[in-house]
């Protein structure tokens, strides 16, 4: 390994083959080897830099050997849609940003045929494809270009969704012919589904009765019809309801040996070919459209059968004790150099939680060095400055005591900032600009003879030289309900703050305006509290997303207080201090090989959003574990962020996150949606229809409820069983179940 450590490629093959695939080298931004035999090319360690000399050229490897490495390779947005609903989970995936998660690997037992999977209507559009044999009967396999590599087309980087460290899922191989064969099915009706009031409800019904009477079992079809209606470039979120209920509706009628619609019906929308195409595809017979007495159709195999240990990996649900348990302890990562010295000095003397400690550490740190150090992603400028809030389970949970640590030793590194750049006391967002001003200019009359001769523009204040600001709110709940009133402009000027430093409103009134300020924030609730105060705007508008939330509590009881005065700062303090005189010093940052490896792997992951409340309050994740990763760095005398200090921030954003997860649990930010989620919980037995609009006292109109019902539908959270209610009933009647066991 050290032999290549100067060759990405290099050393990206070496990893390949020490989770025991074969590499196989390819031109820069190439999809193709040029090596003649390349199919019998088994390079091992010693032969690497041999073939991997150059350190941007491109990697495959290769597939059908060892273990059945095979490939779903998602060639379009429908079967991307498609696949990400009924493939079977796999740790090991890849894309690139155009196509994240296009190529799914697994092993595959025994090793199955290729086959390409084309638009019968437009026979060069390639929907998906199962790589892994060739079809000669050879048993020679193909390739996959893998990362880190350049995508032939786009110039976009290859890399991995879920990181390196993840295992291809087993399957069988069989199963797994069969699920690319159901991928393609439904991304091939997708592209042609009827436009939206050209008949897309019968074409529902219509595919719920093909495979109604193919003996489907019914979570097979509805998992396959709705892949297949989500997969429509622009399907209605809000029918969702109404596909469900198309398909229970079909299944319960042909149970009954009622009369339901199918192949004829699906064919007058979709066209023939497509239509027969899909059933040849998920091996149906295509008979015309009859009663429930006629000839059945073959039974298509299910591809998750309960049991199967080759899903992957499961995931804890709504109700699960991980939503409702306080968050581990950030791992040892998370302290990481001089914070984490401060922290180990610290804590065996406080009652404050050292996640709490640390975190307040670090966004002070990245207050006191001021708007120098900076890190460019896009066009974004990612400077020091970070907003979090510590949250308490009630009010003891020593988030104030916290606090007080950190400014007791950094006050010995800065005194002035520490004295005037503090502040606390957020009412408005003109406030907030007035503490980091520019200097004020205003077109003064010049009098003479007490007569107006002109006017001239003159500097009326002279503003604020030092553009640093720590705010430090001990009363969080107080800055959201004053965000909440409605002509309060402090959301708008803290997203600012965090965003570029440039702060201003467009009020007449309003003559000052901050360039280039460096506000940083602190702020401390409890989490009833919080739960509370933030609505569902401040979720949406991206408020939340800027803070680091972080569960604290009482950590140990010390009656007498500890004896913090015995401990020696003095080495601390002046490593500190270097660190930032150094700091002041830096501008750009930048990240070394290693570090961006380690990023590469985690960025898909990090930027992938999660449903409801939880995903509104993490979705800059990216953003934040990058400003971390330079902190670390800073504190470690470095300009450049090593993968050191990128693994610590990734560590304190897990347990930010996790802390998320516990204060937010799984709600979704829409208050109907929740309250029919918290009363399905409460009622085991499900609610129809009329007693969720009695919960409500019949205030919500059924275009409301059914509106939110689909959400939980989407996300998973929630069922819904057709059947009649009682003996003689002739409509059919809907009950809604919460969904345990899947967090969406």
């Amino acid at each position: 390994m050290s032999e290549a450590k100067d060759h990405d490629a290099a050393r990206a093959a070496l990893a390949w083959i020490e989770r025991g695939y074969w590499p196989v080298p390819i031109p820069f931004r190439e999809k193709g080897p040029v090596l003649k035999g390349w199919q019998q090319l088994r390079i091992d360690k010693a032969d690497v830099l041999k073939h991997f000399s150059s350190a941007s050229q491109n990697i495959g490897v290769l597939l059908g050997e060892p273990f059945g490495a095979a490939d779903i390779d998602l060639d379009c947005p429908e079967a991307l849609t498609a696949g990400a609903l009924l493939a079977p989970a796999t740790g090991l995936m890849f894309g690139h940003a155009s196509k994240p998660a296009s190529h799914r690997f697994y092993r595959s037992d025994p090793p199955m045929p290729s086959k390409k999977y084309l638009d019968p209507i437009d026979k060069t559009f390639c929907l998906c494809e199962l790589r892994c044999l060739k079809t000669d009967g050879t048993g020679i396999g193909l390739q996959t270009v893998v990362p880190p590599s350049t995508h032939e087309e786009t110039g976009e980087a290859i890399r991995f969704e879920l990181g390196f460290d993840r295992e291809a899922a087993n399957i069988d191989g069989e199963e797994l012919a069969a699920v690319v064969a159901r991928i393609a099915a439904a991304a091939l009706l997708a592209r042609h589904w009827p436009k939206a009031g050209h008949g897309r409800h019968a074409c529902e019904f219509a595919l719920a009765g093909c495979l109604a009477r193919a003996e489907w079992n019914l979570d097979d079809a509805e998992k396959f019809v709705l892949a297949s209606y989500r997969a429509v470039a622009d399907h209605d979120r809000n029918a969702l309801v109404r596909v469900h209920t198309a398909i229970h509706d079909t299944f319960a009628k042909h149970s009954r040996g009622d009369e339901t619609t199918g192949f004829t019906t699906l064919a007058a929308a979709v066209g023939d070919v497509v239509a027969r195409t899909a059933a040849k595809w998920l091996g149906i017979t295509p008979n015309p459209d009859r009663a429930h007495g006629g000839e059945k159709q073959a039974r298509t195999p299910t591809t998750e059968q309960p049991g199967n240990t080759n899903a992957g990996p499961s995931h804890e649900g709504p109700g699960d004790s991980s939503l409702s348990r306080w968050p581990d302890p950030p791992s040892e990562e998370a302290f990481h150099g001089l914070a984490g010295e401060w922290v180990r000095l610290v804590e065996p003397h406080t009652e404050a939680d050292p996640a709490a400690l640390l975190t307040q550490f670090l966004v002070a740190f990245g207050s006191l060095i001021g708007r120098g150090p900076h890190f460019v992603a896009e066009a974004d400028r990612h400077f020091t400055n970070l907003f979090t809030v510590i949250v308490g389970q009630t009010a003891k949970g020593r988030k104030g005591t916290s606090l007080g640590q950190v400014l007791a030793a950094l006050r010995a590194i800065d005194s002035g900032w520490c004295n005037t750049r503090i502040m606390g006391g957020l009412s408005s967002g003109e406030g907030l600009i007035w503490a980091v001003r520019d200097e004020i200019w205003e077109r003064v009359p010049i009098k003479e003879n007490r007569r107006i001769i002109r006017y001239e523009e003159q500097v009326t204040d002279k503003g604020v030289e030092d553009k640093r600001v720590l705010v430090a709110e001990p009363e969080f709940a107080s800055v959201l309900q004053r965000a909440e009133r409605e002509t309060n402009t402090l959301s708008a000027i803290i997203r600012q703050a965090w965003d570029t430093g440039s702060l201003q409103v467009l009020t007449k009134k309003q003559m000052a305006k901050a360039t280039d300020a460096h506000v940083s924030m602190i702020g401390h609730i409890t989490r009833d509290e919080l739960r509370r105060l933030l609505n569902a705007s401040e979720t949406a508008n991206g408020f939340a997303n800027r803070f680091l939330w972080v569960c604290s509590k009482r950590s140990k009881c010390l009656p007498d207080g500890g004896a913090l005065e015995q401990v020696d700062f003095s080495d601390l303090t002046r490593r500190l201090q270097k660190a930032a005189d150094l700091a002041r010093t830096i501008k750009r940052m930048e990240r070394d090989d290693d570090a961006r490896a380690v990023w590469h792997r985690v960025y898909a992951d990090l930027s992938e959003g999660k449903p409801g409340l939880l995903g509104a309050v993490t979705s800059r994740a990216e953003a934040q574990v990058l400003r971390l990763s330079c902190l670390y760095a800073l504190l470690d005398g470095s300009a450049v962020v090593r993968a050191e200090h990128l693994v610590p921030a990734l560590a304190l954003w897990q347990y930010c996150e996790n802390s998320a997860r516990f204060i937010f649990g799984d709600a979704l930010g829409d208050a109907t949606a929740d309250e029919i989620l918290r009363e399905l919980r409460s009622h085991p037995e499900g609610m129809t229809r009329n007693d969720i609009r009695e919960h409500f006292s019949r205030n919500k109109s059924a275009a409301e409820i059914g509106r939110a019902v689909g959400v939980l539908l989407e996300y998973g959270l929630a069922r819904m069983v057709r059947g009649l209610e009682q003996e003689g009933q002739a409509r059919p009647t809907e009950r809604w179940f919460a969904v345990t066991g899947v967090r969406g």
